[in-house]
């Protein structure tokens, strides 16, 4: 069954006699005036960015994992939206989606916040919703002008539309996430099942409504490091490792060239003495056996140190 913690009101519904819907191929013409949703992650001691990629290494974790903090923005160069609807995803569920942002509770700046004479942020034509669905690995952040006789754009809080961010989550590491490379990306038509909701902008240009899927720019982490023991980054420590650790010390003890590449062997080299044999494979069916019958297991290292 899928499992989805959902707040706010009921999904907006958009009337088919009043608005045009443009798809992505059909707005290809007005690619300079479509709105853009991307992701922003800032760098730390911890994560780095080559312009492409940002890098953390397990090294930076925690007992729990880590958690990277990611900032969703939205850009309306015409600044005409009253309907702004993303919905993003990580397919690989090692990177948990969580803890999602709604900016006006309790009010902080956010793309269409507004403020009083005073300086307080005020309630204004924005009503947000936001929604995950832990079961897919998804989220959506629903911000629209809920008056039904009045679809007036919002005003930006700053000078763009993506001068503040629209809303912001956590992308979670635990510690036993493999090592490799994880993209979150805005969902644009529906992938997990049939009628799944994908992301949307509603604007009014000239007095025309219209509503279209933004362009949408992914963002991809890489978390280096290997954990001990698994030799075949998949997640876990169990059976399998071992007798991938014992396949590749037979092939060696015969002169065959290393089918392991860095990572997998220093997964396997249990006990760090440059090589993979017997014992290391030894090592890890008992630290699969010990996970099996114990509820609150030591981290590796510290089973090898009892």
């Amino acid at each position: 069954m899928t499992k989805r913690i959902i707040s706010g009101t009921a999904a907006l519904l958009l009337s088919a006699s009043s608005v045009q819907f443009l798809s992505s191929s059909a707005a290809e013409g007005m690619a300079q005036d479509k709105p853009t949703c991307y992701f922003r992650i800032n760098e730390t001691e911890d994560i780095t960015f080559d312009g492409e990629v940002y890098t953390i290494d397990r090294s930076s974790f925690n007992s729990e994992g880590y958690k990277i903090p990611v900032e969703v923005y939205y850009y309306d160069p015409a600044n005409s939206s009253w309907d702004v609807n993303p919905k993003w995803k990580c397919a690989n569920h090692f990177l948990k989606l969580a803890d999602l942002t709604n900016p006006q509770n309790p009010f902080i700046p956010y793309a269409f916040a507004e403020v009083n004479e005073e300086g307080a942020f005020v309630k204004n034509l924005a009503t947000i919703m936001t929604s995950i669905d832990e079961e897919y690995n998804t989220m959506a952040f629903k911000c629209y002008n809920a008056s039904l006789a009045n679809r007036s754009p919002f005003t930006s809080y700053g000078e763009e539309t993506d001068s503040y961010m629209l809303t912001s989550f956590n992308a979670v590491f635990s510690p036993s996430s493999p090592y490799g490379e994880y993209e979150i990306y805005f969902l644009t038509e529906s992938e997990d099942y049939e009628d799944q909701r994908y992301s949307t902008a509603a604007r009014t240009i000239d007095g025309e409504r219209t509503v279209v899927v933004p362009y949408v720019e992914s963002i991809k982490i890489r978390l280096t490091g290997f954990i001990l023991g698994d030799v075949n980054n998949d997640g876990a420590i169990d059976a399998s490792d071992a007798s991938d650790t014992l396949k590749e010390y037979a092939s060696l003890s015969v002169g065959n060239s290393r089918s392991f590449d860095e990572n997998q062997m220093k997964a396997g080299d249990i006990d760090e003495n440059g090589s993979i044999d017997a014992s290391d494979a030894s090592s890890i069916l008992r630290y699969y056996a010990y996970l099996s019958t114990t509820e609150n297991a030591l981290p590796f290292s510290e089973f090898l140190a009892e």
